[in-house]
C-alpha cells in the first residue's frame, strides 16, 4: 500500500496505469464517484504491496442513520461495533453479522445540542441516578445490546462528583449483568480545563469504562474561525493528557466524518457548514481547484467559488492525513478508532480507513 499525490492535474485511467491496476479498482479502492481530472494536491490510496498486517486494532462506528446492507456486508469483517441511537432496532441484526451493538446515550436536547441542564437535572440527587441508572440498564436490555455508551458533554463542574457517582453506579449494574460499559469524552485540558470535559474525573473513567473514546476533533469548529478540525499535534497532546490517567488499552481515537465549509473573507458570527470527508472529496475534484497542504496541522485544505461567485475554504480529512491519524493507534498502542460525526460515514471514507487499517496485497 501507498499514498499517492498529484502534482499537476491526472486522469484516474493515467494514474491506474501507472501502477498496473484498472481505474475501477482504483476508483473503488478511494471511494470515488466523480471520474473527472484529479486536481494538484488529490492524494490517493494505491492498493497492493507487501505491507505485513499491523497489531490488530478495534474499529467502532457511530451511526445515527441505518447503515445499508450491502456496507454493513462490506464492513462486518472489520467493524467491532456500532454505537446505536435508541430506537434503532438493528441490534439483532447487528450481532447476526457479528458486530457488537452498543447503545449510546446522551444529554442532547431535540435538536441535538448538548445541553447542561438536562444532565443536571438527572445527576442532582441520589435517587435522580438511581432511577436512571436502573433505566438505562432496562433500554440496554430491552434493545438487545450488549453495552451501554454513555456521552454527556459540558456537564458542569460542580456536577463533577455526581457524574462520577451516576459512572461507578452504571459500571456496577452493567458488569454485574455481563455487559460493557463505555464513554465517548472530549480530551481533558492542559492547563485550562477543557469546558467540553471539565466535570469528568479520567482517572476514574479508567478504573471502571472498559473502553474510553477520546473525541480528538472540532478545533475547528463552526463558530470558529477557520482552521483544521483536527490538527495532528493537539491529537498527540490529547492522547498523551489522556494517558496520564487511561491505559491505552482501554483508550480508543475517536475521528470525526465531517470537516467544516467557511465562507471566505471570514468574519467572526460567521458560521461554517459541517460536509462529510467524501463529499468534501468530490468537490475537490468537481471544482478542479488546488489541494493545499498545512504542514503543522498535517490537514489537507481549499478554496472554491460557489455557483453565485462566493468564496470558500474547506478543510477536511484525506487519505493522507487519516493515515496520519490512524498511525498514533500503533505509536501510543491504544486499543482501536471510533468513527463519528454527523449522519453517516460516507463509503469512500470508510473504505479508506478500512484499507488504512488493515491493508491487503493484490491476489
Amino acid at each position: 500500500m501507498e499514498i499517492y499525490t498529484c502534482r499537476k492535474p491526472e486522469r484516474l485511467s493515467a494514474i491506474a496505469g501507472r501502477f498496473g491496476l484498472t481505474p475501477a479498482a482504483l476508483q473503488h479502492c478511494n471511494g470515488l464517484n466523480h471520474c473527472g481530472p484529479l486536481p494538484t494536491g488529490f492524494s490517493l490510496l494505491i492498493p497492493g504491496g507487501t505491507d505485513s498486517p499491523p497489531r490488530p486494532a478495534e474499529l467502532y462506528l457511530c451511526s445515527s442513520r441505518p447503515l445499508p446492507d450491502s456496507r454493513l456486508e462490506a464492513m462486518a469483517p472489520f467493524l467491532s461495533a456500532m454505537l446505536l441511537p435508541p430506537g434503532s432496532c438493528r441490534a439483532g441484526q447487528l450481532k447476526r453479522a457479528g458486530i457488537t451493538p452498543i447503545l449510546l446515550l446522551d444529554n442532547r436536547d431535540t435538536e441535538g445540542i448538548p445541553e447542561p441542564a438536562l444532565a443536571h437535572e438527572m445527576l442532582r440527587e441520589e435517587e435522580c441516578r438511581r432511577v436512571w441508572a436502573e433505566d438505562a440498564l432496562r433500554q440496554v436490555q430491552a434493545e438487545g445490546c450488549s453495552g451501554l455508551c454513555l456521552h454527556l458533554p459540558f456537564v458542569r463542574p460542580f456536577d463533577r462528583d455526581r457524574l462520577s457517582a451516576l459512572l461507578l453506579q452504571l459500571s456496577e449494574l452493567l458488569h454485574r449483568e455481563g455487559l460493557y460499559f463505555m464513554l465517548a469524552a472530549a480530551p481533558p485540558g492542559d492547563d485550562t480545563p477543557n469546558p467540553a470535559s471539565a466535570a469528568l474525573d479520567f482517572s476514574l473513567l479508567g478504573r471502571c469504562c472498559d473502553r474510553v473514546f477520546l473525541q480528538c476533533y472540532d478545533w475547528g469548529h463552526r463558530d470558529s474561525p477557520p482552521q483544521a478540525p483536527a490538527p495532528l499535534p493537539r491529537l498527540r497532546q490529547s492522547v498523551e493528557l489522556t494517558l496520564a490517567h487511561i491505559s491505552p488499552e482501554r483508550l480508543v481515537l475517536g475521528l470525526a466524518g465531517h470537516g467544516y465549509c467557511w465562507q471566505l473573507p471570514w468574519q467572526p458570527g460567521q458560521q461554517a457548514e459541517a460536509i462529510g470527508h467524501g463529499r468534501a472529496r468530490e468537490l475537490a475534484v468537481s471544482c478542479g481547484e488546488e489541494i493545499r497542504w498545512d504542514r503543522f496541522a498535517q490537514s489537507p485544505f481549499f478554496s472554491f467559488h460557489d455557483p453565485a461567485g462566493r468564496r470558500h475554504g474547506l478543510w477536511y480529512e484525506d487519505v493522507r492525513s487519516l493515515r496520519q491519524k490512524l498511525l498514533l493507534l500503533s505509536d501510543y498502542k491504544l486499543a482501536g478508532a471510533a468513527l463519528f460525526g454527523p449522519g453517516l460515514w460516507d463509503e469512500g471514507s470508510l473504505a479508506l480507513i478500512r484499507a488504512l487499517l488493515y491493508p491487503q496485497p493484490l491476489p
